[in-house]
Formats: structure tokens, sequence, C-alpha cells
């Protein structure tokens, strides 16, 4: 049980800030809290720049398996075992000579500059680590992500602005999921659904990966037919020919490159989401997996032959973390403040948001 007796507050974002709470696939996280001031803060403050964007608190938990956020005199709910193998709860340790009433803490409070971009935020529905099993090894299986936003040329206007109004309450600009291949068992392989629209222009892109974990990516239809692939897209002497129907994530070299990936054996590609008829919604599958050993010695037909194998989708040979992004853009985005399968008990206001979406294109034309 992690104890919050005081305020976390979270001002702008700069290259990694941020506070993301998670549960597991098995196990909820508990936060207890204590005092009038006790909370999480999502605030910020205004920039001369165009793409500042605000202080980010993330709740993100699992179906069944919620973050809890509690009082710390709440004693129904802990976590670890004593001695004598029991689940502690009394985490206050006084004997449960008090019971929590509302008001015992104060908020998650999201303030006007808090970060709203409309970008969902995701952790892999699998546990990676002991008692391992494949959830989401097929298209049948897949995590569903939701509904990505259109991304075409609309009267010949391609501009990010333009792009942006393509998104609503139920339409994101992107997603990013926390994900590993598990780590005992590198023949893991995990596929996420969406619902996209026939021509957008989408960048897939993993970021943040393990040292070890040597990745590839996939578009798949619902068939399970590779649409466009990509592999060690940082290395130049093998990224040619690891994909099929697709482009380099850098499409305006002004906008930089690639900024979170820190890992040379990262995947990632742009790709025009296909279909018959331009603008039609479709369910698409991104499949990610760890590559089939190879070695310096191995020829280039042989390596692109390995990538292909249907044989081989389970013969991945590294494993470790990741953090898959799609998007709309070159450029990688923050996901916002964000609450979700969450279980908030005694505050004196649960969730509450100040002045939010600030840069709701909704709000502004109708405000």
């Amino acid at each position: 049980v992690h104890v919050l007796q005081t305020e976390i507050v979270v001002h702008n974002f700069h290259t990694a800030t941020g506070i993301r709470l998670t549960s597991q696939p098995d196990a909820s996280l508990v936060v207890k809290l204590a005092g009038a001031n006790a909370g999480f803060t999502a605030a910020g403050y205004g920039l001369d720049i165009t793409d500042r964007i605000g202080g980010t608190v993330q709740i993100v938990g699992q179906p069944g398996y919620p973050v809890i956020l509690t009082s710390l005199a709440d004693d129904s709910v802990g976590a670890s075992l004593d001695p004598l193998g029991r689940l502690v709860k009394d985490t206050n340790t006084n004997g449960a000579a008090t019971v929590p009433t509302a008001g015992d803490w104060r908020s998650l409070r999201f303030l006007p500059y808090s970060n709203d971009r409309n970008v969902g935020i995701y952790v892999e529905a699998e546990r990676a680590a002991v008692g391992w099993r494949d959830a989401n090894g097929q298209t049948g299986t897949a995590e569903l992500l939701g509904v990505l936003a259109p991304n075409f040329a609309t009267g010949g206007n391609t501009s990010e602005s333009a792009q942006e109004k393509s998104g609503d309450d139920n339409r994101r600009l992107g997603f990013d999921v926390q994900g590993a291949i598990a780590w005992a068992s590198p023949g893991d392989v995990d596929v996420y659904a969406f619902t996209g629209y026939t021509g957008s222009e989408v960048w897939i892109d993993l970021d943040k990966t393990s040292t070890a974990l040597d990745s590839m990516v996939e578009l798949l239809d619902a068939g399970g037919t590779v649409l466009a692939r990509s592999a060690d897209v940082l290395d130049s002497a093998l990224a040619a020919g690891t994909t099929l129907a697709a482009a380099s994530l850098t499409k305006d070299a002004w906008r930089g490159g690639d900024y979170y990936t820190v890992n040379p054996k990262d995947a990632g590609m742009r790709v025009t989401l296909p279909g018959a008829t331009l603008g039609a919604q479709n369910q698409y599958y991104i499949r990610v997996r760890s590559q089939p050993r190879h070695d310096a010695s191995t020829s280039k037909a042989a390596y692109e032959a390995d990538l292909a194998d249907p044989t081989k989708v389970n013969a991945g040979a590294t494993s470790g973390a990741y953090e898959l992004r799609v998007r709309l853009r070159q450029r990688d985005e923050k996901p916002g403040s964000t609450v979700r399968y969450a279980d908030i008990r005694y505050p004196q206001i649960g969730i509450d948001v100040q002045g939010l979406p600030r840069n709701s294109l909704l709000t502004g034309e109708t405000g």
C-alpha cells in the first residue's frame, strides 16, 4: 500500500514528466490518503509556444482490478502479508480504532492548464511475468483500443490543425499502450485492434523499449494477413526491404526524428490505412512481437524471410517492455490526464475538474 498525506502537483510536461498510477491485470494498486490537502493535482502554466503540454495525471486501472484510492483509515483493502500469512489491511496500525468518513482526503484535481490531449493511454491486459499466458496473441483475442480519428486530405488541407479537428468524444487522435513481451516467454505476441478510416495516414511506433528487446511491429487485417511490417527502423542496413507498403516515420525532416526511441532495435513505420472506399471505417490490427534470432552472418534475404515466415510468429528471441504509439502526426504524443477503472472512496471531491477541456475545439467554437 502506498500512503499519501500531502499533495502531489504535476506541472508542465518536460521530456518525460507526469505521474501514472496503474494496476495489474490480476491485482489492484492501493493508495491510501489522509489529510485535507492530500491528493493529486494536474496543473501547469501558460507559455508563448503553441505546443505547450500541461501537467498530466493518469489513473489507469484494469477491469476487475481498479486503482483504489481510499482513506488511510479504510481497513477493508490492503496489500502484502504479515508473518502469519494474513493480508495486511490495517495500514495505519491503529487496530481499527477509526473508521473512514467522507472528506478524509482531498481529490483528484485537474486545473485549467492540465494536459487534455485526446490521446488514449492503456496498459496491456496481460501479465508479463510469473503465471504468464498469451491472452492477446490472435486477431480474435486482440485488445480493443477504440476509434482512431480520420487523417486524410479534406479539400487539399493536410495541416496538423486540420487533422486535429477530426477528433471528438469518440474518436481519438492516437493511442499509447504500455506493454511487454513476456519476460520468461520471448515467443509472446501482442495484438491490438482499432477502428480506422480508409486512406488515413497513421504512424505506428515502438518507443522506450527494454534494451534487450529486438522488436518488430505489423499491421494486419482481420484474417491475420500482414499489410505492413517494420523492424530495426534505425538500422539502415536492415531497414530497407523489411516493410511492406510502409514508409519511414520521418515525413518532414524539419519536425525532427523519433524522439522517444532509445533502443536502435526499435521498430516503427508510417502507413496509409488500406480499404476499398476512401473514408470508410474498417477494423485494423497491430501485432507486436520480438524478432527470430539472427546475427551478422544472416543474409538480408534470409533475415526478411524469417520475418515473413508465418510459422515463426512465435519464434521471438528477446523480451522486454515497450510503448506502442499510434498517432496521426509525426511528432510523438503525450496522452492527456485520464481516470479509468478507478475505485475512489472517502474524498472531499472524487474527481475535481476545473475549466477543462481548455483546448477543446468544440468548446472554443461554442464559447
